[in-house]
């Protein structure tokens, strides 16, 4: 029987073959976790075959490749291929998930940064958080309330639809502590997932100078009436202490900003991702992220 299989990745460095992170690659190349783990063991088989028991990380990857193709076929070693050049690119990847209130933001954001391997998700409303500890309420009254609350800040009389325009103002306020987080990221070369209300389509946050792997998308719920279960759904059926009642009875606020990011969305250009199943959500967000690399 063959020793434990190492990978060596230089000279003074090895350390076992991990299924689980090679199932980790396989998901961001978009295999289900079922699957993922499967071609997993698969390659630690086929590892454990040989004689050597120190291989680099160039042959795990052609060890890999080849049992991908057997299994899966050649779109998905294709993938696979993207999301190794995606993974050695001097550009750090920032992925930007905007949306309303209740549309799945931070599960998908969770989702795909484990996939992707990135340890670093952001909230807007952590800023906005943190803008609100050092700030006080009466010289920055709009970052003092929720996003679909912010109206209530717009005179009677001012013009314009008040819900977008309390909104309007508070995303630009925050706006200001977001660019810092992006800026930070591309300094230090780090990924970064970058989720919230606040991320409003065509508004960049990049300086013009720096450089990054960008990929935006909204997330939108079609179904008004899903729309609402969600926060039922969130407040049940996870560690989410937020009541859900709370968001019920400023639907009619909330839709209001759906409608307006997924029409700025389609202004812009920007990916529009019907989350109402988040698996599917997970999906194609990581196939947005691979195209980038394409």
């Amino acid at each position: 029987m063959p020793g434990r299989t190492r990978l060596v990745v230089s000279a003074e460095r090895e350390f076992p073959y991990s299924k689980g992170l090679m199932a980790q690659s396989l998901m961001a190349c978009g295999l289900a976790p079922d699957r993922a783990y499967r071609i997993a063991r698969l390659v630690n088989a086929e590892l454990q075959r040989g004689s050597d028991t120190l291989v680099t990380t160039d042959e795990l990857r052609a060890v890999a490749t080849g049992v991908l193709e057997r299994e899966e076929g050649g779109a998905a070693v294709a993938r696979y291929r993207r999301w190794h050049d995606l993974r050695h690119t001097t550009e750090p990847l920032i992925v930007l998930i905007g949306g309303a209130p209740g549309t799945g933001k931070s599960t998908v954001a969770t989702q795909v940064a484990h996939r992707l391997g990135i340890t670093r998700i952001v909230s807007t409303d952590v800023v906005r958080q943190v803008m609100r500890a050092v700030i006080a309420p009466e010289v920055l009254p709009q970052i003092h309330t929720s996003s679909f609350d912010a109206a209530r800040l717009i005179p009677e009389g001012a013009g314009g639809d008040r819900t977008i325009g309390g909104f309007w103002q508070q995303a630009e306020t925050v706006r200001a502590g977001l660019r810092n987080v992006v800026a930070r990221a591309v300094e230090e070369r780090f990924p970064l997932v970058l989720e919230g209300v606040h991320l409003v389509p065509g508004v960049p946050l990049l300086a013009g100078d720096a450089t990054a792997q960008i990929v935006e998308v909204v997330l939108a719920s079609a179904d008004p009436g899903q729309h609402q279960a969600n926060f039922v759904l969130r407040a049940e059926n996870t560690s989410d202490a937020r009541p859900a009642e709370r968001y019920l009875d400023a639907f009619h606020a909330i839709r209001q900003i759906h409608d307006f990011l997924v029409l700025e969305a389609k202004r812009c250009g920007t990916p529009i991702v019907e989350a109402t199943d988040i698996d599917g959500a997970v999906r194609a967000v990581m196939d947005l992220v691979l195209v980038r690399v394409a």
